[in-house]
């Protein structure tokens, strides 16, 4: 079964757009559907709730972000591009998500990523 062409623009909008796209309210309100429905047909076809994808979908943008920027920027600099209006939300967030502090999220990514980096060499 095909997922209704509506849910596959929700999840794409989420993938290309996750400042604007970043809670289920949000997307609850601007595409006018029903918070049950979106979270019953998002897991039957997407195997996961439109929440758990959304916090997965920030964690791989700010992952991107960290790869791209090289050079240590704090939790404000990041903040901004995934749909945080303040550092200190995304340090919440990214404790709540991993059970690391963002220092220790941002390092430990760094030395993995130099890891494999290393590996491949």
């Amino acid at each position: 079964m095909i997922p209704d062409p509506c849910l596959s623009r929700i999840k794409e909008l989420i993938d290309q757009d996750i400042r604007n796209y970043h809670t289920v309210d949000k997307i609850v309100n601007s595409f006018h559907i029903d918070r049950q429905i979106l979270h019953e047909q998002f897991i039957y076809f997407y195997g996961i709730s439109p929440k758990q994808y959304i916090q997965e979908r920030r964690l791989a943008v700010l992952k991107e972000l960290i790869l791209r920027s090289r050079n240590g920027h704090s939790a404000c600099f990041y903040a901004q591009p995934l749909g945080f209006k303040a550092a200190s939300s995304l340090r919440t967030f990214v404790n709540r998500s991993t059970g690391k502090t963002f220092d220790e999220f941002k390092k430990d990514f760094v030395l993995l990523l130099n890891r494999y980096l290393k590996d491949i060499s």
